[in-house]
């Protein structure tokens, strides 16, 4: 069906040439002219020069006949328009894309100067010079640039060129069910995003209703969290743990986009409980002037660590919860083996928390350290781990002590300062090989004062050479606009959107929330941990139940299955606690190998799965194989 778009002076804002939203463009559909008479208004032309308008108008019929008969049809639309900030006192000459639910505004390249582009185009089939260089993955930084010389080239061959008008443009829009289907647009690319947006694409959907899932996270790469403490000993390579979303999601129809969250704009606090409509229920704004419009949201952008709570600890303290983190440590502990290589000094590492993180660290750091370094870990709590099971903490004591990590309990951290004894930081520079040697060579020393948290424990002050922090985290929320109470997302107290039962943030029907930014309770009322085993279900009960919404089928309550707890005590050694068998405990290492392997089965998707279970093979045939030779030689020695 071919639809005329008409539009009355572009503005900053989007437009939405298929939705029912109400904005300055208004969309007729070719079996009911548009009100005004004859078959279209006149243009007033900016400059003399126009090709014939009987030439013009044929060779854009015969282009719209030409691609009518491919189906189904995505559209790219390319215009130029004036933008100015709210106070009008700049304006800059600005390019508006619309294809499908995207819409972003670019700066204008200079090869589009007084002419307004409207470009309709079928990229995904049979068109061979338009395969590959009009899909959405176009929409992404400077790529643009190109898709816009070849856009224009492509016109010009039909020598279809439209100048700009002071008061009306109008387009050819080819429209289809690409365009109408609904869409989901998933924010966070963690356990709880990632899995959801699998969990949709691998669920059976009736004809034409599939929606468009659209994938956002600021990092490249998807982060098996459980497996980071696996970098630091060197089991594992980067990709094995820290896949990219391209190649996860190569055999999907997900579309990822590597951006940052700006804000966010629902209007699904006014609907009512049931299945899609044809408008949108809100707009997310990316910090690369993207829109993308949505029908549903799943908010998954998980949390960070929260380390401004203690004086000093954001300056002289390094979080482990990311990627980045993990190599930021990981560099750091390289510095300081190199600095007291061979010296009688050992490494002093301070590691504040003793939860599942920060015991895992103390486990991996003190077994890759061995006798070059003293591990302290700190926790304002009497006992380790204190919400895992009797069986898992107890493995845990048991190889802490082995490799005499010092534990500080029942203290709490009052401050973090730099030792001014010690020396000074090493000059930013762009050469990481210059930047390890200065390193290691001049670092700081920090000072820990720790507070005791009951009667009866002095003061103390710890000296480090490593900060690690592994208490608190803060819920990653997007900012709304407006701000107006009536949109807001109900928050609890430590910040995390409240939901009700079906995963749905209270008050916006069209909203789901999963992950560490999610507050869901059990069926007592208590909040369930932060883990990955809890985002995990809950992506399998959010694409579910976004199947259901869709499809106006009932929505299924989420009920969290505890499967037990794992953990990493070293490169040989873990604890597993299975919920289903009480009081047993997987140690040493055959809970090492128990653990990669459920870990191996949890992995996105299946051929990230059997790459990875290859590597691991290998490796371990490898390590296998020296250990013999290791054997033998000292037998025969």
């Amino acid at each position: 069906m071919v639809q005329i778009q008409t539009t009355k002076h572009f503005t900053p804002h989007f437009s939405n040439c298929t939705r029912g939203t109400k904005t300055a463009t208004s969309t007729y559909s070719a079996q009911a002219p548009p009100p005004a008479a004859g078959r279209h208004r006149r243009l007033r032309r900016s400059t003399p020069f126009c090709l014939p308008r009987t030439i013009k108008n044929g060779a854009r019929s015969f282009f719209s006949r030409v691609i009518g008969t491919f189906q189904p049809f995505a559209y790219l639309t390319i215009s130029k328009f004036q933008a100015s900030d709210c106070s009008g006192e700049s304006s800059s000459s600005r390019i508006r894309v619309n294809i499908g639910p995207i819409h972003g505004t670019f700066p204008a390249p200079a090869e589009v100067k007084d002419s307004v582009l409207l470009v309709q185009a079928q990229p995904e089939d049979t068109v061979p010079f338009l395969k590959g260089n009009l899909s959405l993955p176009v929409m992404n930084g400077l790529i643009m640039r190109s898709s816009m010389s070849m856009t224009k080239k492509f016109w010009e061959i039909f020598k279809i060129l439209i100048h700009e008008s002071e008061d009306l443009e109008f387009a050819f829009i080819l429209e289809s069910a690409f365009v109408n289907r609904p869409r989901v647009c998933i924010l966070g690319g963690g356990f709880g995003g990632l899995y959801t947006a699998l969990r949709l694409e691998s669920l059976d959907w009736p004809d034409g209703n599939k929606p468009q899932v659209v994938l956002v996270d600021q990092c490249e790469r998807f982060v098996f969290k459980p497996l980071l403490y696996e970098l630091l000993s060197g089991e594992v390579d980067e990709w094995e743990v820290a896949p990219r979303f391209s190649d996860l999601l190569s055999n999907t129809d997900v579309q990822f986009f590597k951006d940052r969250v700006q804000s966010l704009h629902p209007s699904d606090h006014f609907q009512m409980d049931g299945a899609a409509v044809s408008h949108s229920a809100g707009i997310v704004h990316l910090e690369s002037g993207l829109l993308i419009e949505y029908d549903w949201l799943v908010l998954a952008l998980g949390a960070e660590a929260k380390l401004d709570v203690v004086p000093g600890a954001m300056e002289y303290a390094l979080p482990f919860s990311t990627l980045e983190d993990a190599h930021r440590v990981d560099k750091k502990l390289r510095a300081l083996e190199r600095k007291y290589f061979g010296m009688d000094s050992p490494i002093r590492v301070a590691i504040v928390g003793c939860g599942y993180s920060g015991v895992e660290l103390a486990a991996t750091i003190s077994e890759r350290l061995q006798g070059r370094g003293i591990v302290q870990a700190i926790n304002v709590e009497r006992t380790i781990l204190p919400n895992a099971p009797p069986g898992s903490r107890e493995s845990a004591l048991k190889v802490l002590s082995s490799r005499n990590v010092e534990l500080l309990l029942g203290y709490f951290v009052r401050c973090v300062r730099r030792d001014i004894r010690a020396g000074t930081s090493p000059e930013f520079t762009d050469d990481e090989a210059v930047h390890d040697i200065l390193e290691a060579h001049n670092h700081d020393r920090f000072i820990l004062e720790l507070q005791p948290a009951e009667r009866g424990l002095e003061s103390q002050v710890v000296e480090a050479d490593l900060v690690l922090w592994t208490v608190g985290s803060k819920p990653l929320l997007p900012q709304l606009e407006p701000s107006d109470e009536p949109i807001g997302l109900p928050l609890n107290g430590r910040g995390q959107a409240e939901t009700d039962e079906t995963l749905r943030v209270k008050g916006h029907p069209r909203i789901f929330a999963v992950g560490d930014a999610s507050a869901v309770r059990d069926r007592s009322g208590k909040l369930l941990p932060d883990t990955a085993q809890v985002a995990f279900q809950q992506a399998d009960f959010a694409g579910w139940n976004l199947w259901a919404a869709i499809n106006g089928r009932p929505l299924l309550p989420f009920r969290f299955q505890n499967l037990g707890e794992m953990m990493t005590l070293g490169r040989y050694d873990a604890a597993i606690s299975p919920s289903f068998i009480e009081g047993l405990t997987l140690e040493g290492p055959i809970g090492h190998t128990a653990r990669k392997l459920v870990y191996l089965i949890r992995l996105p998707t299946d051929e990230h799965r059997l790459k990875v279970g290859i590597s691991w093979l290998t490796k371990t045939a490898v390590e296998s194989t020296a250990l013999l030779q290791n054997t033998i030689t000292k037998m025969l020695s």
